[in-house]
């Protein structure tokens, strides 16, 4: 024939007398069971036969629990209780999930969506934690070698908020020391707070370093930073006076 040709079910294909000379048949299969093994192979080796979850628990004392550290603990179930008991310090403990094969790596168990949740024990007492950090700050370089700290902060829940800015900062290029305040200011109990805080003018060039915390009864926010600004006290104290210029409109 002219290889003109029309499939039929199975697989089977027969030849069929040209209709005309304009019009082909394209040859059609419909047979499924090469598509049945090719979705076959593109799923074979996705299915995995897993253990018992486990949940694993990690300890530490000293800051963020390290997921690669052996697991203090483990138990099939959640809620589950410590076989260990812990005195006075901060404590620290995260958990990961494991199915025998894959891990999850440590959960968000946090207030505030940290991968840990931080116990703090003092005469064998659970006490306060500290309070939720700085929202948003910066420095402000202004003129006569006046630096301004703005800030902003927001904290829902009355168990985190603090209720004290605590501002350290220094002009002798020392690093300003955490927990220790130069000064304080309050914190409105609800709602946004905002800080606008001048420190005193320093001389033309003075590094000046800030650093931003929390305070709540005696316990200091954790993870704060320190910014670094120079000073500036050769640019006006004020603004320059009103001027007028050609086709300015008439005071």
């Amino acid at each position: 024939m002219a290889g003109e040709y029309a499939a039929v079910t199975y697989g089977v294909i027969s030849p069929l007398p040209v209709i005309a000379p304009a019009v082909v048949v394209q040859p059609v299969l419909t047979n499924p069971a090469p598509w049945r093994g090719k979705f076959y192979g593109n799923l074979r080796g996705a299915y995995r036969i897993f253990n018992t979850a486990l949940y694993y628990f990690h300890y530490s004392s000293t800051g963020t629990p390290d997921i690669n550290a052996p697991a203090l603990e483990s138990n099939a179930t959640l809620p589950y209780t410590t076989t260990s008991t812990y005195t006075d310090g901060e404590h620290r403990f995260s958990v990961d999930k494991s199915n025998g094969i894959l891990h999850s790596g440590f959960m968000p168990l946090g207030e505030q969506g940290q991968t840990f949740k931080r116990i703090d024990v003092s005469s064998n007492v659970e006490v306060s934690i500290p309070p939720a950090g700085v929202t948003d700050w910066h420095l402000v370089q202004n003129a006569g070698g006046v630096i301004t700290i703005e800030a902003t902060y927001f904290e829902a829940s009355s168990t985190l908020r603090g209720d004290t800015w605590a501002i350290t900062y220094t002009v002798n290029g020392d690093t300003p020391a955490e927990d220790s305040p130069t000064d304080t200011e309050s914190i409105s109990t609800t709602g946004m707070a905002v800080l606008v805080y001048n420190i005193p003018a320093q001389a033309h060039g003075t590094t000046v370093k800030v650093r931003l915390q929390t305070l709540r009864d005696t316990t200091y926010s954790e993870g704060s930073t320190v910014k670094t600004i120079t000073a500036d006290a050769t640019g006006p104290t004020a603004p320059p006076a009103g001027s007028q210029w050609t086709g300015g409109i008439p005071e």
